[in-house]
């Protein structure tokens, strides 16, 4: 940061958004994002930066990796968080540039003297712990839906609430159509951010809350209208993504919980179109396809014959992915209150078995038989130890 002379105009730097609040939340920054006051892109040029951005100039510091973007103003032009034109000029002040944020607390800049520029009321925000935009051009962008139930998520323990009028305005995006323009990978982005949050369960039911759940994923808000034992489905998925998030930090088990009721028989075609529109990354969706097939498959007792034990453990391509055995038991443990801890022991030994078996093939064995004959040897193996 510092201030620096151009032609007799002041180039001044502050420090801007998430790192500013987190700062003041005594959380330790992720990244460190500056906005250029006064300045041009060839001027931020000749200081040795290295433009980056596509839309709108956006700098990178080749020493130390920070974002330095000239202050802009936006004015909506078209549909969605993409429909906007990009205003920047030396003549743009700080607070037109804070102005076009989403939230108050995220429109807190400091200066290089420490000092806070607080023009939205960001810190009184912040010490009553609200999520509030800054105007009514909140809703001139859809992604502010996602944003808003995400950061409800990640700050979840300060117990941020969101502030009524806010939530009124996510409604009105949300039966506006523009939710419909936001890309699946930007929706992935948000989601993945929220399941590495640790309340991903909260990030859902803000999006449920603010009407925006049954647009961006209507199966899991279909889960809602959907009663057993006089709890609804939806609500049982929340439940068993905090149980799972207590005891699993990755987010593949995290994500299973979500679907978890779309993996049964009578969903299939609910969980196959969420699969194919959400740009899930291709090993989770193998994941998930794996755990599909497993779930019709797995019943919770001692009673597996050596040949079931076998093919259970092969659909769930735990020779490959070791981990697929503990992630489909973390979960189906919660779900059945434990009563398949005895089972999950059963199969982790039959792994161990497998996983140190070893086998000579004779050589009268013909090669199209070769498959056939390690798989009855294996049977053997499990029944001659287990069994």
């Amino acid at each position: 940061m510092g201030i620096y002379y151009f032609f007799e105009i002041i180039m001044k730097i502050y420090l801007v958004g998430g790192a500013v609040r987190d700062q003041l939340l005594g959380l330790i920054p992720k990244d460190n994002d500056y906005v250029v006051v006064g300045s041009s892109p060839n001027e931020m040029l000749k200081k040795g930066f290295k433009k980056v951005g596509k839309f709108f100039p956006v700098f990178i510091n080749p020493q130390t990796g920070n974002e330095y973007a000239l202050a802009r103003k936006e004015i909506k032009k078209g549909k969605g968080h993409q429909g906007f034109r990009v205003i920047f000029s030396k003549d743009i002040s700080l607070e037109e540039d804070l102005l076009r944020r989403d939230l108050t607390i995220n429109a807190i800049a400091e200066d290089e003297l420490g000092t806070k520029i607080d023009p939205f009321g960001g810190l009184s925000d912040l010490k009553n712990r609200q999520l509030r935009h800054i105007s009514n051009a909140f809703i001139e962008d859809p992604l502010r839906v996602l944003r808003v139930a995400r950061f409800k998520a990640q700050l979840h323990k300060f117990k941020f609430e969101i502030a009524p009028e806010t939530m009124s305005l996510m409604q009105r995006i949300s039966i506006s159509g523009e939710l419909e323009t936001i890309s699946q990978e930007r929706i992935w982005n948000e989601w993945h951010k929220s399941l590495l949050s640790g309340v991903p369960e909260v990030f859902i039911n803000t999006l449920r809350h603010s009407s925006a759940l049954s647009v961006i994923c209507p199966e899991i808000n279909q889960l809602y209208s959907i009663k057993i034992n006089n709890t609804n489905l939806g609500s049982q998925t929340e439940r068993l993504i905090k149980k799972v998030r207590n005891i699993s930090g990755t987010y593949q088990t995290i994500f299973i919980a979500t679907i978890f009721y779309l993996l049964h028989s009578n969903y299939e075609e609910q969980l196959n179109s969420f699969i194919n529109r959400i740009k899930i990354p291709k090993e989770l969706k193998k994941l998930i396809l794996t755990f599909q097939k497993c779930h019709f498959y797995f019943k919770c007792s001692l009673k597996e014959t050596p040949e079931f034990s076998l093919s259970f453990l092969e659909k769930l391509n735990v020779f490959r992915q070791p981990n697929n055995l503990d992630i489909f038991f973390k979960i189906y443990n919660i779900e059945n209150k434990d009563q398949c801890e005895e089972t999950q022991i059963y199969y982790q030994n039959v792994f161990k078995i497998l996983s140190e078996f070893k086998l000579d093939i004779p050589s009268h064995i013909h090669p199209n038989q070769i498959k056939n004959y390690v798989r009855e040897k294996k049977i053997i193996e499990i029944q001659s130890k287990l069994h």
